[in-house]
């Protein structure tokens, strides 16, 4: 498996999923600036096969979004197929975290997933709740 360099880290807008404690899965845009967890990082394959999932389901809720979402229609249609979706936080370094721009009304489950995307999914878990977590940094990942 291909391991993410650090130059695409630091210069690609990459979007990278985990899940939480009780299996509700997150969606996190890097910017090119946000962290990301040694368990994606370590496979650009597993992070593309996520990718391409999730992008193909359809909108199956409805999307409550922060102001600081604005008018991305990306954060929506994420959080629109069950996904909590994060953008990662302005500022100086790469380990600031992310924040929750958009919440689903009807949250997408990891055991609803097929077998594949479960097992890739569960390489990357965070230890809070994505319902109640409006930032998340680091340390909140396996």
């Amino acid at each position: 498996m291909a391991e993410i360099s650090d130059i695409e880290e630091e210069c690609e807008d990459l979007d990278w999923y985990a899940v939480d404690k009780s299996g509700c899965i997150g969606h996190f845009a890097t910017g090119g600036r946000g962290f990301l967890p040694r368990s994606v990082k370590n496979s650009s394959e597993n992070r593309l096969a996520l990718h391409s999932f999730f992008v193909e389901l359809p909108v199956s809720c409805a999307s409550v979004c922060t102001d600081a979402a604005g008018n991305n229609d990306f954060f929506l249609a994420m959080s629109g197929r069950g996904l909590y979706s994060y953008d990662y936080l302005p500022g100086k370094g790469r380990n600031l975290g992310y924040s929750r721009n958009c919440i689903p009304t009807s949250p997408l489950k990891c055991e609803a997933c097929p077998e594949k995307i479960q097992a890739i999914l569960k390489h990357t878990i965070s230890y809070v709740l994505f319902s109640q977590a409006e930032n998340v940094s680091p340390q909140m990942f396996s």
